[in-house]
């Protein structure tokens, strides 16, 4: 994957994970000032960044967990960027808590992004009658009983 730096105060080694066996990558919010978010508040941030992703991979973003932890999470929970796309990674950030306003500063760590491979359109059959079944069935949530 290519990653293309459009922020100048960003460099290549903000683009490794954080420790050896760290699953994703971080990203930053590339504002030039603090933000506050009050409850509630969405706010729409770049990231710096554009990549050029490999046919048949996808990146997947999800929130940092210690921001998470107070309320800072993407707009739309998660986000998918597909191999076609790009443009700068922008973030809808999100402050889901009841009562705090959470304070963003510029080139702060906010989500994390995730590499992976999938199957494009793998095996989909949407002519059949019946699925083939399973333990769980179709008890939905808590099917494993806890």
């Amino acid at each position: 994957m290519q990653i293309q730096i459009i922020d100048p105060r960003l460099n290549k080694d903000s683009f490794k994970p954080t420790t050896k066996g760290s699953a994703s990558i971080d990203l930053y919010a590339s504002i030039q000032s603090p933000l506050l978010l009050i409850p509630g508040q969405l706010q729409i941030i770049p990231t710096g960044i554009r990549i050029a992703i490999p046919q048949y991979w996808v990146v997947v973003i999800t929130p940092k967990s210690s921001r998470g932890s107070e309320g800072l999470v993407l707009g739309n929970l998660t986000s998918i960027i597909d191999s076609d796309y790009r443009g700068e990674i922008y973030l809808q950030m999100w402050n889901r808590s009841n009562n705090n306003a959470i304070s963003i500063i510029p080139l702060e760590r906010i989500a994390q992004m995730i590499i992976a491979p999938h199957y494009e359109h793998c095996c989909i059959d949407i002519s059949i009658d019946d699925l083939n079944k399973t333990t769980s069935g179709e008890s939905g949530f808590e099917n494993t009983g806890k």
